[in-house]
Parts: C-alpha cells; sequence; structure tokens
C-alpha cells in the first residue's frame, strides 16, 4: 500500500538512530532496484541541456596539457526540491523521496546542491534508469554543514535521486537543487571502481598494476582522481595526492596544481569529488568476469589551505593544497605520501595518474630531472622537466586529467605536482613540467595561504624529507600469502602467469620454483614482483612459494607440483613471402609460419651471389627481409627448430628476379608531378597527356615491402592515392610506363 506524504515533521529521536548508519546502509541497493516499474512510470524533469556549440567550442579549445583543467562537462542551473518536484512514496517500513532528471544526450550527470542535509538513520542514493550504476549511501553525516555539497557522477542521460527514510525518521531532508553537471566526454570512467570498459586514455599509458608499479603500492593508494565542479559553470578532471605530514596525524591534506581550481570559492570545493583507488587490479584493462560491481570510493567536499596564487592559472609552482571535509574511511586503505623539500634532482621515479580520468597509470622516468620555468611565465627553478622512459608494457606519459599529479623521486618520496607539458603517445619524447616541492615549500610568498611549509610542518621541524605512512586508523597486519597461475598445464617453452591473491596488503614477494632448472622469468618481471610472468623449459612437475610481506610481517604459500610441464612437439617448418617475382634491387620480406612454437631459425637461400639480409636481419631471424640483387631464381630453405628437435621446409625456385635493363629510368621525369610532398591524406600523381601507354605505379616503405599497386590506362592524366593510413616515414613511389621508368620518394607525415 503506498501513499504520499506532503508535509515537513518536527524531529524525532528514533530507536534507528541508536545503530550504525554505516552498518545499516553498507551493501545496500536503493529501493528503486526492488520497485523497478514504479521507477519506470515517473515523469521526468527534462532539462535544458548545453547547446551542440558551445560544447564544441571546449572540445576544439586550448590545449588543456598547457596548464589549463581538463573541462568533461557544463552546468545547467536549476532550482529543484522535495516541495517542487519529485514524488513522495510510503512503503512498508520506509517512505522514499524520488526526482527523475533527463539531460537528453549526456554521458553521465552529476547534482550539485546549495543546500544538503541529511537526518540521522535516513540516506540519499543517485542511479541511472537502466539499473547499471548506482552511488553509496550518503547518509546524515556525510555533510555536516548543511550547504553546498555535490553527488557522485552516475553514468547515462538519465538518473535518479532517491532519499530512503526508515519509519520512525520524522525529521525531513533539506535537498535544494542548484545545478546539474552535464557531462559530454569521458563519462564512462565514473563507472564503479575496477567496471571492465576503461580506456579513456591513450593505448600507450601503462596500468599502475603492470610490473612498472610492482614497487610503487603503497604510493599508488595515496594518488587520486578529482572531480571539479568549477565556479564558472564548467566541470573538470585531474589529479592529486594525500600528503603526509611531520605531525604524522593524517591530517588528511592533498596536494594538486593551483591551475586546476586556485580560484575556487568556498562552495566549489565543498562540492568537490575525490575517487581514490580507482584502477583496474592487473596489467589489462578488465573484462566482464573480473569487473567489480563494489561502489565507488568517493569523498566530497574540500577546502583550501595554500596555493601558489590565487586564479586558475599557472603561477610560480603551481600548487594547490587542500584538506578534506570528512574522515576517509579505513576500507579505502589511504597512504600519506612523503615528500622531498630539497632541490635535489631526481635520477629516476615515476608519476601516478589519472589521464583523461580513466583508471590509475604510471609513467617511468630513468634519466635525471633538471630545473626549468612553466613555459617562460614563472620564475626560473620553480619546476622539474621530465621525459618519459619506455617501459616493459608501454611508454607512459600525461593527458588531460592527469594535471596536479605527484611525481616521485627514486626514494618514492613527492618532488613536485604535474603543470603539464607536451608529451602524447605520439610524441613521447617531448617533456613534461612539474612544480617543485621545493619551491613550494616556502617560496611563493610570506604567508601561511602561499607556502606548503605551515600545514606539513606545523612543528618547525625543519626536516627535508618525510617518508609516507598508512592512514592513522589502520592497524597493519601481517600478509595471509596465496596466488594462482594461469595456465597450469603447459608445453615446454611457453609461459605461466601468475598472481598474487595475499590478503592483508604485502608491499613485497618472493617466489621460488622447485626445480629451479629451465625456469626464467619473461616480459621483464623478476622474482620480486607481485605477479610475475615464467617461462618453463623442461618438462616435468614444479612446486612454487610465494613469501609475501610487510611491516608486520611474512608468509609463504606452497603449492607442490603445481605447473606441469608436458614435453614440446618438433616444429613443422613453413614461411610465405611478401613477393616471389621481383626486380633486381628489390627487398623480400619473409614470414616464418611454422607450428609448435619454435625458437631458433636457419635461412638459407641458394644461389647465396648477389643477396643481403636488411634493416637490422639475419639468416637466423624469424622474420628476415632479404635483398635481392642479381637475375636469376632462387631456392629458398628455413630450418626451423625447438628444444625437441628440427624441420626444414625447402620452397624451389621461389624468388625469381627480373632485369631492370632496357628501362629509361630518365625520360619520365618531365613527365610526371607527385604533390604535395610531404603529404597528410592523399598523394596526387599528374600525368603528362603526351604519354600513350598504360601505366602501373608501386608504392614500398623504406624497407622495401610493397604497400600498394595501380594499373591506368593510356590517357589517364590524374591518380589519386589514399595516404592518411600509412605510418610516418619515407616512402617510394615507382611509376612504370612501356620501357620508361620513374621513381620518386615522399614522406608521409
Amino acid at each position: 500500500m503506498r501513499k504520499v506524504f506532503l508535509s515537513i515533521s518536527l524531529f524525532t529521536i528514533t530507536t534507528f538512530s541508536l545503530f550504525s548508519q554505516h552498518n545499516y546502509f553498507e551493501g545496500m541497493a536503493p529501493s528503486g532496484y526492488a520497485h523497478r516499474e514504479d521507477i519506470r512510470k515517473m515523469d521526468a524533469v527534462y532539462l535544458e541541456v548545453p547547446s551542440s556549440g558551445a560544447i564544441d567550442n571546449i572540445k576544439t579549445g586550448t590545449d588543456p596539457r598547457a596548464g589549463e583543467m581538463y573541462v568533461i562537462g557544463l552546468d545547467i542551473p536549476t532550482h529543484l526540491n522535495p516541495s517542487n518536484s519529485g514524488i513522495w512514496t510510503g512503503y512498508e517500513g520506509y517512505k522514499t523521496w524520488r526526482l527523475k532528471l533527463k539531460g537528453s544526450g549526456a554521458q553521465a550527470m552529476l547534482i550539485k546542491y546549495s543546500e544538503f542535509m541529511i537526518p540521522q538513520g535516513a540516506a540519499v542514493y543517485v542511479y541511472n534508469s537502466s539499473f547499471t550504476h548506482k552511488s553509496r549511501a550518503y547518509m546524515g553525516n556525510e555533510n555536516l554543514s548543511g550547504e553546498h555539497f555535490s553527488t557522485e557522477a552516475i553514468v547515462e542521460d538519465e538518473m535518479i535521486l532517491e532519499y530512503y527514510a526508515p519509519d520512525g525518521v520524522e525529521e525531513m531532508p533539506s535537498i535544494e537543487i542548484e545545478g546539474v553537471g552535464y557531462i559530454f566526454r569521458e563519462g564512462e570512467t565514473f563507472r564503479p571502481r575496477f567496471y571492465q570498459n576503461n580506456g579513456a586514455s591513450d593505448a600507450c599509458q601503462v596500468n599502475v598494476n603492470c610490473s612498472e608499479g610492482n614497487n610503487w603500492q603503497d604510493q599508488k593508494r595515496g594518488t587520486v582522481k578529482l572531480l571539479i565542479p568549477g565556479g564558472g559553470g564548467s566541470y573538470g578532471l585531474c589529479s592529486g595526492s594525500m600528503v603526509n605530514n611531520t605531525g604524522q596525524n593524517c591530517r588528511n591534506y592533498l596536494l594538486t596544481a593551483q591551475h586546476c581550481g586556485g580560484g575556487a570559492t568556498t562552495a566549489n570545493l565543498n562540492q568537490w569529488q575525490v575517487y581514490f583507488n580507482f584502477e583496474s587490479s592487473n596489467c589489462t584493462d578488465l573484462t566482464s568476469s573480473q569487473a567489480n560491481a563494489a561502489d565507488n570510493q568517493v569523498l566530497t567536499g574540500c577546502s583550501r589551505k595554500a596555493a601558489s596564487g590565487t586564479t586558475d592559472n599557472v603561477q610560480k609552482s603551481d600548487f594547490l593544497l587542500l584538506q578534506l571535509n570528512s574522515a576517509i574511511p579505513t576500507a579505502y586503505n589511504v597512504y600519506y605520501n612523503g615528500w622531498d623539500r630539497t632541490n635535489t634532482a631526481a635520477t629516476s621515479g615515476v608519476s601516478i595518474h589519472h589521464p583523461s580520468g580513466d583508471i590509475k597509470k604510471i609513467s617511468t622516468f630513468t634519466s635525471s630531472l633538471s630545473s626549468t620555468n612553466w613555459n617562460g611565465q614563472s620564475p626560473n627553478n620553480s619546476h622539474w622537466r621530465v621525459t618519459w622512459s619506455a617501459t616493459t608494457n608501454g611508454h607512459g606519459v600525461t593527458e588531460g586529467g592527469s594535471s596536479g599529479s605527484p611525481i616521485f623521486n627514486q626514494a618514492k618520496r613527492i618532488v613536485g605536482d604535474l603543470s603539464g607539458g607536451s608529451s602524447y603517445c605520439n610524441a613521447t619524447s617531448s617533456p613534461d613540467s612539474y612544480g617543485k616541492f621545493y619551491y613550494s615549500w616556502d617560496q611563493c610568498g610570506s604567508t601561511s595561504a602561499l607556502q606548503l611549509k605551515p600545514w606539513l610542518d606545523s612543528a618547525g621541524t625543519n626536516v627535508n624529507t618525510l617518508d609516507g605512512r598508512n592512514a592513522c586508523n589502520i592497524v597493519v597486519v601481517a600478509p595471509i600469502a596465496n596466488f594462482i597461475g594461469t595456465p597450469t598445464t603447459v608445453a615446454a617453452g611457453n609461459n605461466v602467469s601468475f598472481t598474487q591473491t595475499s590478503t592483508n596488503n604485502p608491499n613485497t614477494f618472493a617466489w621460488t620454483v622447485n626445480p629451479s632448472v629451465g625456469v626464467t622469468y619473461a616480459s621483464g618481471t623478476t622474482a620480486s614482483s607481485a605477479n610475475p610472468i615464467i617461462n618453463f623449459t623442461v618438462p616435468g612437475q614444479y612446486t612454487v612459494t610465494l613469501t609475501a610481506s610487510n611491516s608486520a610481517g611474512s608468509d609463504a604459500e606452497t603449492k607442490t607440483n603445481y605447473v606441469t610441464v608436458t614435453a614440446l612437439a618438433a616444429p613443422v617448418a613453413n614461411f610465405t613471402a611478401n613477393n616471389t617475382s621481383v626486380l633486381a634491387g628489390s627487398n623480400v620480406n619473409f614470414t616464418q609460419t611454422s607450428t609448435n612454437n619454435p625458437t631458433t631459425f636457419t635461412w638459407t637461400v641458394t644461389p647465396s651471389t648477389g643477396i643481403a639480409y636488411q634493416s637490422g636481419t639475419t639468416a637466423s631471424s624469424a622474420n628476415p627481409i632479404i635483398r635481392f640483387s642479381n637475375v636469376g631464381q632462387y631456392t629458398v630453405s628455413l630450418t626451423a627448430s625447438n628444444l625437441s628437435g628440427s624441420d626444414i621446409e625447402t620452397k624451389t625456385n621461389y624468388i625469381t628476379v627480373t632485369t631492370t635493363a632496357g628501362i629509361e629510368d630518365n625520360k619520365l621525369a618531365g613527365l610526371i608531378h607527385i604533390y604535395p610532398n610531404p603529404a597528410t591524406d592523399i598523394v596526387y600523381i599528374q600525368i603528362d597527356p603526351i604519354m600513350e601507354k598504360p601505366v602501373e605505379v608501386t608504392i614500398t616503405d623504406m624497407v622495401g615491402k610493397t604497400i600498394g599497386r595501380y594499373s591506368k590506362p593510356a590517357g589517364t592524366t590524374t591518380i589519386e592515392i589514399e595516404c592518411s593510413t600509412w605510418s610516418q616515414g619515407v616512402y617510394h613511389i615507382q611509376i612504370r610506363s612501356g620501357n620508361m621508368n620513374y621513381t620518386q620518394k615522399v614522406i608521409k607525415n
């Protein structure tokens, strides 16, 4: 039996309030999940969405890497509350107020409040109308001021706000919605942590739980994603880090960049959202079977303590120090990162960040930082300049949304926060700039509002460095070691991927395999990696042991005869060539297609005169490139081998090389015009009408691989060749007509 509640009652003390709200609501779904038909029947409030022109102006605007916040959404002002909108409904044991909002075309939406006060014992949820994404419960202790607040972003363009009050909670909520955030890009990045569809950032980025992050498992727990409702009606993304202070008292200080919101008002800051542990649990984006449907770990609201300036631009060292408004739950397992306030250039280290709001990534540098300024606009010596290095699983760089992220030195201490730069996946050697912690400490101004020092060393200890620490409410317990391997039965010469599944947050690992003969660590992993990849080359059974440790102790897990390695069959050799009939002086690309995993190769070409291996390949390469200079027919053999034996494949007279004699190379030079050069999308070949014979066009890359052939009838005057899919580099365009030949180099940008 449902009934509508219209009156606002006075607060009464209830027996419900004697129980822990957290325990009551933990794991609960909104009541709308159990009454979906009621949700479907609700009328929506249709919001006046931003124009496509307004969105396009942001998408095509200035570069967010140039010291600007990465804007992903725009605000839709509203004046909605339980008195003028939504539906009150009574159910057995509780009542609800629900409001359905529609922002057509939005990838995600979030709600901003000018008033948000929830009675003790009640809760608020937000969720989408397809019931695929919900928030955690926002409860009575969530926003003690009762003023400006926001609830987390929900994917899709229709969402429900639900206030839930069990019977006995008579006090009414104070809810006044002042705006709805219309997220027009990167909306999927707000799915619950560990959701399977990650990947907003560029392909070269490296997940923090790849092998590159093995030694940075504490530091990653302090790195956070920021969703920033700005005062100018926009919403943006940045990164940041929780930081330790010399009082070791877990003050919940958060370091990010000034340009992420140095000009934010107190009301704006109360609506900022901080996402913890938004990451994949492994080195790849998760599959649906691995996805964790747990709610995001997100807190709302912070206050400004200090910054290098008072605007949303880069000033001086570009730092912004905030303090969260609420306590961080123990389940978030936060780490307060340490710092180094000296002006000593790190020789190596990493940055951990959320590029484009994506799951947590790690970028690595292996050459020393150097001093610089911000684009000539900040003082000399205010920034660190970094160039990133290629690693086992990619080439981490930074993107919009990485701003404010910490850069760590080799001692795992923060030495700066990101202002921006020019590194991209297609420009990995370009540098980025991080505002120096050294400069932010006490050189941006003389007051506490312009320095880190008064907040991070309030006792005046004047230490130069400080290590990180676990949260004050976390008691470190020794791990219980465990692991899994995939697969556990393999043929000799194959890999097994191991994943540690230990509890209680171990941070060091030691793997042993018995017997150790024929065992090697692959893909840049070692015996101390969290998740190593091990290659087994000798048939037999192997016992695997993992010892997992943290500051409280160690534990070992041994799995006897866990991996079974079977004998490997000998290869069956085979190969192909990209071209079996070529002109003298041309290259041929050979590809081995042998079965049963050969590990060594031997190529022979008969006759052996007039051939040369190209592009660093040799007669023992798996896929060599061979140049044939002499006219004739060539027999090619491949011997493919592994631990179990060898096999030979011979192809008689496989390659035919013809002469170029009689072809006149110069006579077409005045009759052919190839443009533009360099080219981007299309190459045009202009042919003089005087040519009376058919035209053949062959395009090859720098290693001689043919990437295109075209035949055109006599009388053709223009040929258009699509080149947008070509890789950057130099190509040869050869044109033949009768006994005349012309070749020209073309550069593809």
